[in-house]
């Protein structure tokens, strides 16, 4: 059985079992219910939303009822993801077994880590609460500080409870070997990458935040993030995306491409943080 003739639905499947896995963002957003499945791009979705409700104290009398303020928003699908690939040793990949979820595993993998890094870019420039320390920076003895400035930027908008903070594994480790750091058990960094909690962060390790320099030049500086889970940042794909196999007219080789359109948008932007810092080299550890 040739790549073009394996079956589009099982890959479909192993494609998006190992997507599912790899996504770290995705644990966290508020993905809602009873949408329809995207089919085309400029396909727009409402999201149901509205303002906040106000209480007041009450004593035996009238009674003033407030208007509840809709503030429904629109996303729109205008993101695309593709993953093509070529197998040209038809006879390898027919003898040894397994080598079909590999390659579907290898695929989820990429197009996961692609969404990720994307859709960090697009939490930086709808954050509502900006904390930059990408001049003095941290390291293991001040990023507790630094984590309750941030806390500190967030309480004013109202945002009190634990909420997941996503770094790169450099800041991840200034973090664990500061003396505020509580680790986590394995089965949560299994499932969500998260390593542990400080300052009332849920520390979530992830590669696929934008950085520049680079840690042993003493210049890294990380953009992480913050965000309200299942509530501030939406999201919407398409679950039935197309998995296409076909041959190569110019060689002797199959073709696979995978497809998904998706999108999302930041709909509390006072609860989403952008953590602009800058990790120093370790000297006392």
């Amino acid at each position: 059985m040739t790549l073009e003739q394996f079956s589009p639905m099982l890959m479909r499947r192993e494609i998006m079992r190992a997507r599912e896995k790899r996504m770290v963002f995705k644990n966290f957003l508020w993905i809602p219910d009873n949408v329809e499945d995207p089919r085309t791009i400029g396909q727009s979705v409402t999201l149901p939303s509205i303002g906040a409700i106000a209480s007041s104290s009450y004593s035996d009398g009238s009674i003033t009822y407030a208007s509840v303020d809709d503030q429904s928003q629109t996303l729109l699908i205008n993101k695309q993801v593709l993953c093509p690939i070529k197998v040209t040793d038809i006879n390898r990949i027919q003898s040894v077994k397994g080598l079909y979820p590999a390659i579907a595993q290898e695929m989820g993998y990429s197009m996961a880590n692609y969404q990720d890094s994307d859709l960090a870019a697009g939490i930086y420039a709808g954050a509502g609460v900006t904390t930059d320390l990408s001049s003095t920076g941290v390291d293991s003895g001040n990023v507790f500080d630094a984590l309750m400035t941030l806390k500190a930027d967030m309480k004013v908008k109202n945002v009190n409870e634990d909420i997941p903070l996503f770094v790169d594994p450099y800041l991840s480790k200034a973090i664990a070997s500061s003396a505020g750091f509580i680790k986590t058990n394995n089965d949560e960094i299994i499932a969500s990458g998260q390593v542990g909690r400080m300052a009332g962060f849920i520390i979530i390790e992830t590669n696929n935040l934008t950085t520049t320099g680079t840690y042993k030049g003493g210049n890294l500086v990380v953009n992480a993030c913050a965000f309200t889970p299942n509530r501030s940042v939406a999201w919407v794909e398409q679950k039935g995306f197309s998995v296409e196999m076909l041959r190569d007219t110019a060689t002797v080789s199959d073709l696979m491409r995978a497809h998904q359109i998706y999108g999302w948008k930041v709909v509390r932007a006072d609860e989403v943080a952008h953590f602009k810092v800058k990790v120093n080299v370790e000297t006392s550890i």
